[in-house]
């Protein structure tokens, strides 16, 4: 009963139940470009993002601080 308990706070709070891990990992490599991401949905806001594209970090980072997410953000390549 207290797992549920735990559970239901948490969801409350907009995190995940004790023990769930809500994170994601892809990278994509093609002939103009290669990206990277790393996402953790319960993070502490942390963010690395390099893109090259100055305004696309910029709301990259805060859409990382604001919503509470971890992200790691490499991407290099073709920005035309």
């Amino acid at each position: 009963m207290a797992s549920r308990a735990k559970a239901k706070i948490a969801s409350k709070r907009g995190r995940a139940p004790s023990g769930a891990v809500r994170a994601g990992e892809v990278h994509r490599r093609t002939k103009e470009t290669d990206i990277s991401l790393e996402i953790r949905l319960d993070g502490e806001g942390s963010y690395t993002v390099e893109t090259g594209i100055p305004f696309l970090n910029h709301m990259l980072e805060l859409f990382a601080r604001h919503g509470f997410f971890d992200l790691t953000v490499k991407g290099s390549g073709d920005l035309d």
